[in-house]
């Protein structure tokens, strides 16, 4: 049986994460509240570690970019694949994290006045822009995989490059 060729991830496929990101966020702080009759915490904790993430898939994109793009390395398939296992987890993974930090944030807009949904909405705006940095990132480190000249670049399928050594 073979295979089908791996596919691009589309915009689609990243709305479709996003608004799952953000149903699934919704539903968390309802429970949350529903059960401990009070709104839940964002620490500082969480932010930093999805700018972290954001970074290295960032930096993962640009020595991608560098490697297949601008100085034709010879790339070894087993680390194509995982520059394109990196970028298209980085891309779905910051859509639906991104999107739902921005559904926490905007749960707490209306009462921004006060103290503690201020700091909700800055927390959660924070941690939105680093998981939509984490989307874009993967999203573009996926595009450094694709070989130019393939079958058909706009299908999205990502076909082995005949020049790479086996």
């Amino acid at each position: 049986m073979a295979s089908a060729p791996l596919q691009l991830t589309t915009r689609r496929d990243l709305a479709v994460a996003a608004l799952a990101g953000g149903i699934i966020a919704w539903m968390l702080v309802a429970t949350v509240r529903l059960v401990t009759k009070s709104e839940p915490l964002l620490p500082w904790t969480g932010p930093a570690v999805l700018w972290f993430i954001a970074l290295v898939v960032l930096v993962t994109a640009i020595v991608a970019n560098r490697r297949f793009r601008h100085h034709r390395e010879d790339v070894q398939p087993e680390q194509a694949v995982t520059f394109l296992v990196i970028g298209k987890t980085g891309a779905l993974a910051g859509a639906i994290v991104g999107a739902g930090y921005l559904v926490f944030a905007a749960m707490y807009v209306a009462d921004v006045a006060i103290p503690g949904p201020r700091e909700r909405v800055i927390r959660g705006g924070v941690a939105a822009l680093a998981g939509v940095v984490t989307m874009l990132s993967g999203w573009w480190l996926e595009r450094q995989c694709q070989v130019p000249g393939g079958r058909d670049d706009s299908e999205g399928d990502i076909e082995p490059d005949p020049g790479v050594a086996d």
